[in-house]
């Protein structure tokens, strides 16, 4: 299992996900001051949505019905999906 340091800053995992190409909305953060954005990713033939909580770094979601495995709810606490490539990005995503 990998380990991390710490979790990334949002500005961190605003350029991470930039760089994947995936969606991130931070507009409750900014406008209303909520401790979650969320990610909207896409990992090979699975793609779906993720809150990430900017106070604790925690991951939480669901992956579309429509991908490769079907409706798949995680987060990061649970440990059954680790090896997973969307989960793995995921956990890259979230922490350093």
């Amino acid at each position: 299992m990998k380990t991390f340091t710490r979790k990334r800053t949002l500005k961190e995992l605003k350029a991470f996900c930039r760089k994947k190409g995936w969606q991130i909305d931070t507009s409750k953060h900014d406008r209303e001051g909520t401790d979650h954005v969320v990610i909207d990713f896409k990992v090979g033939d699975v793609f779906g949505r993720a809150l990430f909580s900017t106070a604790n770094g925690r991951i939480f979601g669901f992956t579309d019905p429509k991908s490769r495995d079907g409706e798949v709810h995680f987060s990061s606490d649970d440990t059954k999906h680790e090896g997973a490539s969307w989960f793995d990005a995921l956990l890259e995503a979230a922490y350093v």
